[in-house]
């Protein structure tokens, strides 16, 4: 396949659709800058929690520039060939959010909360929204207990100094601002995309911290390598239990041997399972806590995606599964990290990859390709 047809297999007509993104979603890096979305996906800045309020940014200029492609029909400023919304499909359209049901959880594909405002946006191609987003990704903190290298090429952790209260700081002033909000408003936390929510002393403590009963409406979502999150520090975080709602696992291998050598390192396989079994027994009683499995995409396990999926099935039937394709976060050379970009047609092992996605088990509905999605559409 050829470069130029590969790029058309994101070229995707999205005029009709609607991202809820620019409406609730607002991320927050280790510098105080801020984003609607993973800015891998949309890198798009739109302000700076040093300097502003998050009220101040979210309906500032920029902000309202970026909603406004989705009523220009332009859509340029979202990485078609990197973000999984587009390259799935899934993007409900504009008539869908027109048909919704206000403040409820709506159908496929909404299947979120919808806000009034949200409703009136679409219908009146409003570019103020709420004062506050309502989906918030903390990235204040990318303090780790693990060294993986598609993230870091040397462990981060921050419990002092300078660097330390820069990022508490950026913490702390969102936590409090969001928290002044109109406590009926359904506010969904997400902690984290940039290191581990148990091996950041900050987000350990900001978590064991938040009185979740005086907060009921706040739902709170982990990202976690799993390893510290183990029978103890559950019943560290007891206030929040009731708040707890998605826990996101990261895997990124099927093996023992990848896990701990190539993809995971200083990670611990055998405590990720015993972790992840107590985990699944929580969601099995809490039926409104929800485990997920992530696995990213690279040449160092892609041979392992079938047994990831197969060890998911037979010892934690109900988990969904969730692939997407690795990103560079500068940790790699241009060079090394084209070497791990097993999916682009140029690669040697390519074609490989392709066998592994004709196998039937990407039918079941807990196996959700992500942004890899264009992968299954080309072979069919």
């Amino acid at each position: 396949m050829s470069i130029s047809n590969f790029l058309n297999l994101f070229d995707k007509n999205i005029s009709s659709k609607y991202c809820r993104q620019f409406y609730t979603r607002f991320e927050v890096g280790k510098t105080g800058l801020c984003w609607m979305c993973c800015p891998s996906w949309l890198p798009n800045v739109i302000g700076n929690l040093n300097d502003q309020t998050v009220k101040e940014i979210w309906n500032g200029d920029a902000a309202q520039k970026l909603r406004n492609q989705m009523f220009d029909n332009e859509w340029l400023d979202c990485k078609r060939d990197k973000c999984p919304m587009i390259i799935s499909d899934s993007l409900p359209e504009k008539t869908d959010m027109l048909n919704a049901v206000p403040n409820e959880y709506n159908p496929h594909p909404i299947s979120r909360m919808v806000y009034d405002w949200e409703i009136e946006a679409v219908k009146n191609k409003n570019l103020i929204s709420y004062p506050y987003p309502v989906s918030i990704l903390f990235g204040t903190d990318e303090s780790c207990n693990l060294q993986c290298p598609s993230c870091r090429t040397s462990k981060i952790q921050f419990i002092e100094g300078p660097e330390y209260e820069k990022r508490k700081f950026l913490t702390d002033k969102l936590v409090k601002e969001l928290l002044e909000i109109d406590p009926s408003i359904k506010l969904e936390f997400w902690i984290t995309g940039s290191g581990d929510p148990f091996g950041s002393k900050i987000y350990r403590e900001m978590l064991q911290n938040i009185n979740g009963k005086a907060y009921p409406n706040l739902s709170i979502n982990l990202q976690t390598n799993g390893n510290m999150f183990t029978p103890k520090m559950y019943k560290k975080i007891s206030n929040i239990h009731d708040n707890l709602r998605n826990c996101q696992i990261s895997f990124d291998a099927g093996t023992k041997d990848t896990y701990e050598n190539k993809t995971r390192i200083g990670g611990n396989w055998d405590l990720l399972l015993k972790n992840c079994d107590f985990l699944n027994t929580v969601a099995n009683d809490n039926k409104l806590f929800h485990l997920s499995f992530d696995f990213v995409i690279q040449t160092k396990n892609y041979k392992e995606i079938i047994p990831f999926i197969e060890l998911t099935k037979s010892r934690y039937p109900n988990v969904q599964v969730d692939f997407s394709l690795i990103s560079n976060w500068s940790t790699w050379p241009i060079k090394e990290f084209e070497q791990q970009c097993v999916w682009k047609p140029e690669h040697p092992e390519y074609n490989e990859l392709l066998k592994i996605l004709r196998d039937p088990i990407f039918y079941d509905d807990l196996v959700h390709l992500g942004n890899a999605q264009y992968l299954r559409e080309k072979l069919t």
